[in-house]
């Protein structure tokens, strides 16, 4: 009977080639890893429109209006919106929280009376370091009387601030039905500002006011 040698045999030039095609598969895959994780981030449910370092300028294009309600309705606008960035509900001083309550009641207005001819007006919470809570921005839609206006939640409102480039607020913008800016008012708001802006981009005539939509 003959005794076989259990001493393992060195590796041939089969096996060599074997171990190298494997080691370059493990390490492309360390290589290309990070990218497709990278590019699954960008993909996210939260990925919307990009950071801006600039708001956009009048006669541009703006950044598409598009987020989400607080009763978790999709907001797509179809004709011209006028656009709040606001901050009254968190990290805001006295100043800029006066502000922010004044262009609230302004867009409240354009709502109000400019909301039938077409007119869509959208508030955004902008908090970028403490996110406000539903519940604050729905006691707020109350508080400040902001019927007609459609209060993004807060994910939707720090994702469209931040596409506007907003670093102060208040911050109005008027988008045009053609998806350009077609007015924008940095700091305090007023109606004689934005009025004519407004029946411009309806086709209205100026100082109209459609009786239908003022509440008794």
């Amino acid at each position: 009977m003959t005794r076989r040698s259990l001493r393992r045999q060195p590796p041939g030039p089969a096996d060599c080639t074997c171990r190298l095609g494997a080691l370059r598969r493990v390490l492309a895959l360390g290589f290309a890893l990070p990218a497709v994780l990278a590019v699954a981030g960008c993909t996210g449910p939260d990925a919307g429109e990009p950071a801006a370092e600039h708001p956009p300028a009048s006669g541009a294009p703006a950044p598409a209006v598009r987020g989400t309600d607080l009763s978790g309705r999709e907001v797509r606008p179809s004709g011209p919106v006028l656009l709040a960035l606001l901050r009254p509900t968190a990290g805001a001083g006295s100043a800029e929280l006066a502000d922010s309550r004044t262009a609230a009641v302004v867009t409240a207005s354009m709502a109000e009376q400019y909301r039938s001819l077409g007119l869509t007006v959208v508030i955004a919470d902008v908090a970028p370091d403490q996110a406000p809570e539903r519940g604050a921005l729905v006691n707020l839609s109350y508080d400040w009387h902001l019927g007609g206006v459609t209060l993004l939640d807060p994910a939707s409102g720090r994702r469209l601030a931040a596409s506007y480039g907003a670093t102060r607020t208040p911050d109005t913008y008027l988008v045009a039905q053609d998806g350009t800016v077609a007015g924008h008012w940095p700091g305090a708001l007023s109606a004689v500002q934005v009025a004519p802006a407004v029946q411009h981009a309806l086709g209205a005539a100026p100082g109209a006011v459609p009786s239908a939509t003022v509440s008794p």
